[in-house]
């Protein structure tokens, strides 16, 4: 399999010029980047939709949506004041498939797009995702001190959703559920005003 086609039903599939759109507009509370689709989610057109992504479940379970949401229903996200993005807009069957240059090239069109739209919150997902961003080592999970541009945005970067991070399973669930409460003070201060 190369990087720029994935196995579906009985052959290869050519994702190369598929894109997500991002998910994005002004007054987000919280915008989550990804490091890239997967092909899955390019074929399927909507964000973190192969089966075993735990994404979805951990919005539901740190309250972020009113329970668990479809892939499908992605776009409604923007309702709750949540968007999503990528680093790389390129599908991939995996982040090792994209090429290190094509991923930091990312970088600039990401801070354009945050500066821009200016959320509350930023959220990487995944340890990869933000290592190549800031290009520097994450320290550990949740808020962090990093400021993306000229951007207000907080920084927060919870273990990669993808069914494929081993091992991170009762950190994953802690950092959604802290940025759960974080998102949902915000959202009350907001109210309170």
């Amino acid at each position: 399999m190369t990087n720029s086609s994935a196995e579906v039903g009985r052959g290869p599939v050519d994702v190369s010029g598929l894109r997500l759109a991002d998910l994005i507009a002004p007054d987000l509370d919280l915008l989550f980047v990804g490091f890239n689709p997967s092909a899955y989610s390019a074929i399927h057109g909507h964000f973190y939709a192969r089966p075993g992504n735990r994404f979805w479940l951990l919005l539901g379970l740190a309250g972020l949506t009113p329970r668990r949401y479809a892939p499908e229903e992605d776009a409604t996200l923007l309702n709750l004041r949540i968007g999503i993005t990528d680093l790389c807009q390129i599908p991939t069957p995996g982040i090792a498939d994209v090429p290190r240059a094509v991923a930091e090239s990312g970088r600039g069109a990401l801070t354009a797009k945050i500066e821009r739209y200016a959320p509350r919150i930023v959220s990487f997902n995944g340890r990869a995702t933000y290592e190549r961003f800031f290009g520097h080592k994450l320290a550990d999970w949740g808020m962090q001190p990093d400021r993306i541009g000229t951007a207000p945005s907080l920084v927060f970067v919870t273990p990669s959703s993808s069914g494929r991070a081993n091992g991170v399973g009762v950190a994953r669930e802690a950092a959604y559920m802290a940025l759960g409460e974080l998102v949902n003070d915000l959202r009350l201060a907001r109210t309170d005003v």
